[in-house]
């Protein structure tokens, strides 16, 4: 079920990642898809606000993984629109693609680099879906969602601002927020992974929300900068 957030946004909680419902003055977006086997999950959750995946305004993929990307051509084939994306990121998902190596796992994770590196895919393959590549930095989309590119985590990840109650940014792998805030479990690139945790903390926003964990509500850009910025 989506849990309320500030009014107009909402997180729906797929085991341990999100996926939000947004809503500007013409319509729902959702914002990331879950893994391959969430499409059922968020169809269902939908229709808690009376929607279907037909009715979205569209979709916002914050990067190609599997938990976020994975659940898109699902969610097509029962009439949801193109989704928009970062070109870096957009074609991979458009040939079914969900992960990129290398892919640097963060301390203490990083133990596991060998067995990951030696048992895992090397590009784990969902359904390709239908993609645009115009979230770009600084692109507003709708009116009032604008596009911050962070990457690192992925080399097209980004990054959502909506200006309202205060701001929101939906941040998406950019960081984490489990017990704290918190890097991301790996990344494509570490450096430019901890440039973009430094970006998102130049914005004003009161709340933040992540693809892992909960929200974080009040002067969330002052903490995102104390906590990233030591």
């Amino acid at each position: 079920m989506f849990k309320h957030v500030v009014p107009g946004l909402f997180r729906l909680a797929i085991g341990m990642v999100n996926a939000y419902l947004l809503y500007t003055p013409h319509g729902a977006w959702l914002i990331d898809t879950g893994d391959i086997s969430s499409g059922a999950t968020i169809i269902k959750a939908l229709q808690q606000h009376n929607l279907t995946p037909a009715h979205l305004r569209g979709i916002i993929v914050t990067h190609l993984h599997y938990d976020h990307s994975g659940g898109l051509a699902h969610l097509q084939q029962h009439g949801a629109p193109v989704a928009l994306m970062h070109p870096q990121d957009a074609d991979d998902v458009r040939r079914g693609i969900l992960l990129r190596r290398p892919f640097h796992l963060t301390p203490p994770l990083h133990h596991l680099q060998a067995f990951i590196d030696t048992n895992a895919p090397s590009q784990p393959m969902g359904q390709p879906a239908h993609v645009m590549d115009t979230a770009v930095h600084d692109h507003i989309i709708d009116d009032v969602i604008h596009v911050i590119e962070t990457p690192g985590h992925t080399a097209g990840h980004i990054s959502l601002l909506w200006q309202m109650h205060g701001g929101v940014l939906i941040g998406g792998d950019v960081c984490m927020h489990i017990l704290g805030l918190r890097r991301a479990v790996g990344h494509e690139d570490v450096e430019r992974a901890a440039m973009s945790r430094q970006r998102i903390g130049t914005y004003t926003y009161e709340t933040l929300v992540v693809g892992h964990g909960t929200p974080l509500h009040g002067h969330a850009s002052a903490k995102v900068r104390q906590h990233f910025d030591a």
